[in-house]
């Protein structure tokens, strides 16, 4: 349970005498909270409260409770506790948990600082829980020691003021905040196999690197659970083989720890009001996202000439993702053209000649081929890509322009 506190008041030397005694006669039931602390500290400042029965004495002990929480089941909790606020009376019986919010900063100083960490170095265990204390409440209830020279016992306050320091100044570690899957939507031949990448940002839309990223796919075809952690660019891919066909959907999910905090506090047998205790807590939060994957049986027959392509009149076929002047064949293949780099795809299928050439003008066919819309290709997109990069790192640009112009040529359903 993620909350906010409420502003309580934590006791003076002498309340504390009155728990101990009252302490003693909390029984341990089902779904109940037992408090007991150990070597409180005395501090003592003129920005505290005056002690009850002490005149002229301001001071108050600071400490950090440990609570048996009871369910109702049996199970039993252990959690360390803060005071929230100076002042209101504590008590064991009648405490529970409440979904108010806990200040922020307090609760940044809980996930960071004793007991969940071993913060503020350098002092005593008694001693840390003191600072610590203080320093909450300086958030939770304003309470005022950040001149240098106030407050004892020195060392104490000085690593409370440290803590506020802190506290202000650092803010949460990043969490997932997005999941995305990419692409969101595919079309292969049965048989063949397919990518898909997750990517993981946080708040400010940064990727998240160390991320769990779980995907199983479901449907025609089944694959997973696989677990892939993200890397430096927050992505983790994924890739799978499509036996059957028909559509697959593509989950992807993540799973993780956000600090949040636990509040208890109520009203005892009397119905006077009991302090609230707060203590540093987590709770699993959960990303998702699906992508979904036709696969089809591999049919070809289909195919539109470069001579097709490159005509002005025709320009109104290409799929949308590419443009005659404007798309790169080597930024689209991911190649390096000899001589040229520039070339467009448009300029591309109107190459001359045999080779490299050739390739050029074959393959901007069976891309456009591959990735028009209702019709039968036998390459997919993806494939076209695939055995054009080959040709380049082998330089066999003939064996991939013969099998390219073998599709072109079978037949142009377009207008």
């Amino acid at each position: 349970m993620k909350g906010r506190s409420r502003v309580v008041k934590c006791l003076g030397y002498t309340g504390i005498l009155l728990m101990l005694m009252a302490l003693v006669a909390v029984p341990v039931l089902a779904d109940t909270v037992k408090p007991s602390f150990s070597n409180p500290v005395r501090c003592d400042h003129p920005e505290l409260p005056e002690m009850p029965g002490m005149p002229g004495v301001y001071a108050t002990l600071a400490m950090v409770f440990k609570l048996e929480v009871t369910r109702d089941d049996g199970t039993v909790e252990t959690f360390w506790a803060y005071c929230e606020d100076l002042g209101t009376p504590f008590g064991g019986e009648g405490l529970g948990e409440k979904p108010d919010e806990i200040d922020p900063k307090a609760l940044w100083i809980l996930h960071h600082y004793y007991p969940v960490t071993n913060m503020p170095a350098g002092l005593e265990t008694k001693d840390k829980a003191a600072a610590v204390q203080l320093a909450i409440w300086h958030f939770t209830s304003g309470f005022d020691f950040m001149d240098d020279g106030d407050g004892t016992p020195a060392h104490v306050f000085a690593a409370a003021r440290e803590i506020v320091a802190a506290a202000n100044a650092s803010g949460w570690e990043s969490l997932p905040a997005t999941l995305t899957l990419d692409p969101a939507s595919a079309i292969n031949f049965v048989g063949a196999d397919h990518q898909v990448t997750a990517t993981v940002l946080d708040e400010a839309g940064n990727p998240m690197a160390g991320v769990l990223v779980e995907f199983t796919v479901s449907g025609a075809n089944s694959a997973g659970p696989a677990q892939i952690v993200t890397g430096a660019d927050g992505t983790a891919a994924f890739t799978y083989s499509g036996a059957n066909g028909g559509q697959d959907v593509i989950s992807a999910a993540v799973a993780y720890d956000a600090p949040s905090g636990l509040k208890w506090g109520g009203y005892d047998p009397k119905g006077n009001l009991l302090q609230d205790l707060i203590a540093a807590s987590y709770e699993t939060r959960h990303l998702s996202a699906t992508a979904t994957k036709l696969w089809e049986e591999r049919v070809g027959g289909q195919g539109c000439t470069p001579g097709y392509w490159k005509q002005k009149q025709h320009f109104d076929s290409w799929p949308e993702k590419y443009d005659p002047d404007t798309s790169n064949f080597a930024a689209v293949f991911g190649v390096n053209v000899t001589k040229d780099n520039n070339v467009s795809l448009l300029k591309a299928l109107g190459t001359g000649g045999g080779g490299e050439k050739a390739l050029l003008r074959h393959a901007t066919a069976a891309l456009l081929n591959a990735s028009k819309s209702g019709l039968r290709y036998y390459y997919s997109e993806d494939e076209v890509i695939s055995i054009v990069q080959e040709a380049y790192r082998t330089g066999n640009f003939e064996q991939a322009k013969n099998l390219f112009e073998r599709q072109n040529e079978a037949g142009c359903p377009l207008n």
